[in-house]
């Protein structure tokens, strides 16, 4: 009779919880960007814009990319890059970009905050749709 009876609960066990805990391989994993609320194709097509600067730097918790001081030739202005992925649907409104921009005058910096420079959010929403990353 025992016996019986733990059998009849692993079966129940095992049919009822185990795609809800992922137990012995069955089930659904949740994907870390839903559970963060943040767009993948958004979050993929918008590192591999910025990962090409120095000091790349990527936060998925946060939703957040940023680089490090993009400098001119002539390292009179430089630039500092941060996009936030802000939602997880794919859209334009779910892309924030702000630049910070730095001009040497004379040995001194002088900084200013500038959104939307320099990048163009119809072009990280065109590079989700590219099949190749390396057309940048």
């Amino acid at each position: 009779m025992i016996k019986k009876i733990i059998i009849i609960l692993t079966l129940f066990l095992l049919t009822t919880s185990c795609s809800k805990i992922n137990m012995f391989g069955f089930g659904e994993k949740k994907d870390e960007f839903k559970k963060l609320g943040i767009n993948k194709s958004l979050w993929v097509a918008s590192n591999n814009l910025l990962n090409k600067y120095d000091d790349f730097k990527s936060n998925l918790k946060e939703g957040n990319i940023l680089t490090g001081w993009i400098e001119s030739d002539q390292n009179t202005v430089r630039f500092r890059i941060s996009i936030y992925i802000v939602g997880s649907e794919l859209d334009v409104d779910n892309v924030k970009i702000f630049s910070e921009k730095e001009v040497n005058i004379n040995g001194n910096g002088t900084s200013g905050y500038v959104v939307k420079e320099g990048i163009n959010k119809d072009k990280i929403l065109a590079h989700n749709n590219k099949k190749s990353t390396n057309n940048w």
